[in-house]
């Protein structure tokens, strides 16, 4: 009977220890809820990769293991560094990481981006042959709003969605150089004679992310466009290293049966990200099929992880005729 008693207590024992944690010392809360808050100026510093980041103060992302979803945990300021350092050792914690604004991954300089010799590279007429692409799929070009009215976009725009103003965006008549560059390079409008060729004659959406988005940022706004419909989102910044937009990346999969293509270098040029299974890392070539010079593979990542090669804008694509003015 004794015995009895002992191996029930014991196994009481083990299924507690196995079934719970202790309780976080920090008040946890959504996305959206920990976005209300004021907790600005950012803070910064030196991430895992080399490079200074300013994040934002006041919280750490964290994903349980029983969560499908990431969320916020809310720290005092100054403590976030220290605070993220532990909840990535809990064993009930998949990822803890700060909230770092993330930055646009490579914007020309050239006004006049030159010729589309790309298309020959990546055999788009033979794509072209079959089908110029169509309605049925959505392009979200996640970035402060392109030129909506432009002449080679606007017959393929639909209204999009500001994240920064939870307001919809019906016109964006000056548009951000960086995205009407890559709405351009998506989809122009076909065989209209005007301007240039897009890849297909897809639809786009502007999703306002602002000028200094943080991975929660991110976030959300893959959210937003996998529960509209979007199945294919571009997001030309750094920070696919983050796992909090590779769960976005996740959900916009399941969801929309979406894609999620990023930069697949930083700011330095570095190829030091983890390969994230629900985020498709891009590079860029030139004309003579040499991957962008300042590419380089580090220890922190000993292979490649790009999933698809694109080509360099500085001297690819003239994607938009004329000039975009660039916004104040």
């Amino acid at each position: 009977m004794i015995a009895k008693r002992i191996v029930i207590v014991s196994l009481a024992t083990v299924c507690f220890l196995r079934s719970s944690a202790a309780p976080l010392a920090w008040p946890v809360t959504s996305l959206p809820e920990m976005r209300t808050r004021a907790n600005r100026p950012f803070l910064s510093t030196v991430d895992a990769f080399g490079l200074k980041r300013p994040f934002r103060p006041g919280v750490v992302l964290v994903r349980f293991k029983d969560n499908a979803q990431p969320v916020a945990v809310l720290t005092a300021r100054g403590s976030e560094i220290a605070i993220q350092r532990d909840l990535s050792r809990r064993g009930d914690i998949q990822y803890a990481e700060l909230d770092f604004v993330l930055t646009r991954q490579f914007q020309p300089n050239d006004p006049a981006l030159g010729e589309q010799w790309h298309h020959a590279k990546i055999h788009s007429t033979n794509a072209w042959s079959v089908n110029l692409g169509g309605p049925v799929v959505t392009i979200a070009i996640l970035d402060t709003p392109f030129q909506m009215n432009h002449p080679d976009l606007a017959a393929n725009t639909v209204p999009g969605w500001s994240m920064i103003t939870q307001a919809a965006i019906t016109s964006d008549p000056v548009g951000y150089y960086h995205s009407t560059i890559g709405a351009g390079m998506a989809a122009a409008i076909i065989n209209n004679g005007v301007g240039v060729s897009g890849v297909a004659n897809c639809r786009l959406m502007p999703i306002d992310i602002g000028d200094r988005p943080t991975a929660s940022d991110m976030h959300d706004a893959v959210i937003w466009a996998a529960d509209h419909g979007v199945r294919v989102v571009n997001l030309s910044w750094d920070g696919a290293f983050s796992s909090v937009i590779n769960d976005a990346g996740l959900y916009l999969k399941q969801k929309a049966g979406g894609m999620l293509f990023m930069s697949g270098v930083n700011g330095n040029g570095l190829l030091n990200y983890p390969n994230q299974p629900d985020i498709y890392a891009v590079s860029m070539t030139d004309m003579n099929d040499q991957t962008r010079r300042l590419t380089v593979i580090t220890s922190i990542s000993p292979r490649p992880v790009f999933k698809f090669i694109r080509p360099r804008p500085t001297a690819a694509t003239k994607s938009i005729p004329g000039r975009v003015t660039p916004r104040p």
